[in-house]
This record gives C-alpha cells, sequence and structure tokens, in this order.
C-alpha cells in the first residue's frame, strides 16, 4: 500500500488508500508510521475522522511541545474529528466487520483524548462525557478505564461507585505490568481511605476481573519507587505508566491471565460479585426511598422470547396474562420480551386487553441477552412508573445469557440507580451458573428468585403476586 502511494499520489483511490495504511499500521502497534501517513491523509481530506483521531491520540506524547500545549492540540483535533465522527466511510475493499472495528477505534480514540484533555484543564464533570464513551467502546482499553475512575474520583460533584469500580477494573487489566502495582496500592489505599475496608476492596477486583482473567492481589503496600504524581490526578494518584497510545487490544502482561487458557466462561462466583458488588465506603451510601405499605405497584414483566412456546403457552402465557388482569385499580405494567434484543410489546398501562394481546404476540426467538434486557428495563420502569409507586420487575427466563453486550456490574449499577426490586422465576434451569445469574440479580435489588418446572410456574408466580398485594385464583 505504501508503495502504490509513493507512485500514485493522486487520484480518486489516494483517500482510501491512505486510510489503510493508517489503519494498518496503528492496528500493528507502530504509531510513528500510523502518525506520520495521517499527516499524509489529513493533507488530502482536511476533515478526515480517521487522520483526526490518529492524530488527537498521539498529540499529548509531543515531545517538542509543553503538555499544556500537546492537550490543547489534541483537544482542538479531538473536537474537529467528534463532529466529523458520522462521515466515516468505508475505505473500498474493507470487509464490513474491519470497518466497524475501525468505526468504534476512531470514536474511541476522539472521546479518549478529549477527555484526557479536559482532565488536564480540571474539569472532570466534562470530562466523563466522553471517557465513559472511550471505555465502553474499548472496555479493556486500561487507560481509559483509569482516567474515567480518576475523574469519577475527583472534584465536587464525585461518582464513587462507577470511580471505584473503574478503579478496580484498572488494577485487573494492569496487573503484571509496570505500572500494575503502583496502581494496585494507590487504588487500595484511596478505598480505605474513604472508609471502605480491605475485604470490601477485595469484593470490587473479584466483581471487576475480565472473564477468563485473574483476581488482582488487594495489597496496600507501595512499590519501592515512587513516581511523580500528576498534575490532574487526586493526590496519591501515580502517573500512568501505561503503554503511551491509546490501543484497541489489551495490555501484555508478565504472567499468565489465567490457570486455564482459552477458558471464557464467567465463574458462578464472578457473577454473584457482579451482581452482588461489594458496599461504597460508608460515607459514600444514600438510602434508597422506600414506598409506603399498600402502594399501587409498577410492574414490569420481562420475558424471554424462547420460553412463549407452544409447550408453556399454557402454563406461563396463560398464568401471566391471567396475574395482570388482576392488577388492582392504580396498579399497572408493562411487557417486554427479549432475546439477542429487546422489544416492547406493551408500554406501562392499566388497560387488561392491552396487556393480554401483547403476550400473545410474543414470538419465541433465539438468543438471550438478559443482562441487557435486565439493565434497560429496570431504569425504563424507574423513569416511568407512577411517584410513590412498587417498582416491580419480574424476570421469567432460563439464566442464560450469550448475546449482552453490557457487562455485570454495568447492569448492577443501573439495577442499583433504579430502586426497582426484581423478582426472578427460572424456568427449567439446570444450569448451575444460570441459576446463579437470576439469584444474584433478585439478591441485589432485594428481591428473591423461584426455579421450577413449566408445569408449576402458576403456583410461583402467585406467591410472588401475593407478595405484592395482587391475588389471582389457582
Amino acid at each position: 500500500m505504501q508503495d502504490f502511494l509513493e507512485h500514485n499520489s493522486s487520484g480518486p483511490r489516494k483517500v482510501d488508500a491512505l486510510e489503510v495504511l493508517v489503519w494498518d499500521y496503528k492496528q500493528v502497534g507502530n504509531h510513528e508510521k500510523a502518525g506520520e501517513w495521517a499527516k499524509k491523509l489529513l493533507d488530502a481530506d482536511s476533515e478526515n475522522p480517521l487522520a483526526l483521531a490518529v492524530l488527537a491520540d498521539s498529540a499529548r506524547y509531543n515531545n517538542g511541545m509543553s503538555l499544556d500545549q500537546n492537550m490543547a492540540h489534541s483537544l482542538e483535533l479531538a473536537t474537529r474529528g467528534l463532529k466529523q465522527e458520522n462521515t466515516i466511510r468505508p475505505p473500498e475493499g474493507m470487509m464490513a466487520t474491519e470497518f466497524v472495528k475501525m468505526q468504534n477505534a476512531v470514536t474511541a480514540w476522539l472521546n479518549g483524548s478529549a477527555g484526557f484533555a479536559y482532565m488536564h484543564q480540571l474539569d472532570p464533570v466534562a470530562a466523563r462525557v466522553f471517557l465513559r464513551k472511550a471505555a465502553k467502546l474499548e472496555p479493556q482499553n486500561p487507560q481509559y478505564i483509569y482516567e474515567l475512575a480518576l475523574a469519577d474520583l475527583m472534584g465536587k460533584q464525585q461518582e464513587p461507585k462507577e470511580g471505584f469500580l473503574y478503579l478496580a477494573k484498572t488494577v485487573n487489566l494492569t496487573q503484571g505490568t509496570p505500572a500494575g502495582q503502583q496502581i494496585a496500592a494507590y487504588a487500595a489505599k484511596r478505598y480505605q481511605q474513604a472508609g471502605g475496608s480491605a475485604q470490601n476492596w477485595k469484593q470490587y477486583l473479584v466483581a471487576t476481573v475480565p472473564p477468563g482473567g485473574t483476581v488482582a492481589s488487594a495489597s496496600t503496600t507501595p512499590p519501592t519507587v515512587a513516581k511523580e504524581v500528576a498534575k490532574n490526578a487526586p493526590p496519591g494518584a501515580p502517573t500512568s505508566q501505561l503503554p503511551q497510545t491509546s490501543a484497541a487490544t489489551r495490555v501484555e502482561k508478565t504472567q499468565p491471565q489465567s490457570s486455564a487458557p482459552g477458558n471464557r466462561h464467567i465463574t458462578e462466583e464472578q457473577i454473584t460479585a457482579t451482581l452482588s458488588p461489594p458496599p461504597l465506603p460508608p460515607t459514600q451510601t444514600a438510602p434508597k426511598p422506600v414506598p409506603p405499605p399498600g402502594a399501587p405497584v409498577s410492574l414490569g414483566i420481562l420475558m424471554e422470547a424462547a420460553i412463549s412456546n407452544r409447550d408453556n403457552r399454557h402454563t406461563v402465557t396463560y398464568a401471566l396474562t391471567d396475574l395482570v388482569r388482576h392488577l388492582r385499580q392504580n396498579d399497572e405494567a408493562f411487557i417486554l420480551s427479549f432475546s439477542h434484543d429487546l422489544v416492547f410489546e406493551q408500554d406501562l398501562t392499566s388497560n387488561y386487553e392491552y396487556l393480554r394481546d401483547a403476550f400473545e404476540s410474543i414470538k419465541p426467538q433465539s438468543g438471550t441477552a438478559l443482562l441487557d434486557a435486565v439493565g434497560f428495563a429496570s431504569g425504563h420502569l424507574n423513569r416511568i412508573s407512577r411517584k410513590g409507586s412498587n417498582r416491580v420487575l419480574l424476570v421469567v427466563s432460563d439464566g442464560n445469557d450469550i448475546n449482552s453486550r453490557s457487562s455485570s456490574y454495568d447492569v448492577a449499577g443501573a439495577i442499583d440507580s433504579s430502586g426497582v426490586k426484581i423478582y426472578c422465576i427460572g424456568v427449567g434451569i439446570g444450569d448451575a451458573a444460570n441459576r446463579s445469574r437470576l439469584q444474584a440479580l433478585a439478591a441485589r435489588s432485594g428481591g428473591r428468585a423461584a426455579f421450577v418446572a413449566p408445569a408449576d410456574f402458576r403456583t410461583a408466580a402467585r406467591e410472588i403476586a401475593a407478595g405484592l398485594g395482587i391475588d389471582f385464583p389457582q
């Protein structure tokens, strides 16, 4: 590609060729070459989002300028790029999957660069907006995860729940690297200074270990060599010794990730820990509002589409239809089904006919994005339910989850902020991990889980409904 460009300095495919070359150099880790060709790409296309993203990402490490100048230049490039990110088009010949990867990387680099720049300006609130987008797109990139943690724990409007989770995730991602020991010591000390215990910090580490990874040590022993504190970091925070570029790949470590290579299954311990995460330090805990006794119920019913098959229709679907038929005068309900995606069958209403028709319209579908569905449904119920109502989410599932894009601890945060109580009915579950997943979801919110064969579903549904003041016949 480089030979082609050297012999074809103009033409309709020049920009495409430059984009492929810049992307390829970035992917193999040759950031110097990627930067050189990104400048040529910007000369050919002055607002090219890929060129702006690559240059913004590397600008803060320019040795010929001061840190203030580097950050200002990086922010200027990122701001231009963010205005153009939706204009990016696939270079000719690039496969669709590779183009999606490039799109996500460009968006992550632009947002990450803006986030770093706002942190340098001591504006953590603005930085969080950009860093969250970058961390969502590159969840294994320790630079974005660590900077977001520092932003959450900095300033007057701190967000400690997210901050300590991302700080723990950084410890897990960087264990075995030169920065890992220092970051681990700082993170544990910061949590304990806020009033947390060493045992609870260990739970944070368990909750954020990547699939197939190992839990980092919770030791607070400082490293032997002290490092200069970053100007924009909270007191005591180590400067990042992470690679000086935002690569989409994970940091290489000097120790194996797992004793079972290739095993990326989440353990039952991790499922329980992430959905029953450790408490915030005592000074950070805020009580949840409690609805008064006898309050109307705002009920969300979240049903796995695969369960609504011909065999289960008379037991599962009819029981749920009967449940909503017996809602009290001021009660309300919505119905969502999920497979690999989430489908609104009926939004919140007190109209029985609408709810009945919604159950009838659910078609069996393969796929299970359980955690995505629970995170969305709990937040939606909190947003649209009547003020002062008893917000309850009833999850009907086999506990399997193979399509979710959200991490378990992100869903745990959504559940916490919603104040929704979750009840789960596991149907025909034989796998222990699937059972643990539903138990953890219910326990996280103060609800409970029941596990039944399809023939016993009505009994389980009646018991849960009775606890909510809804009575319907056996």
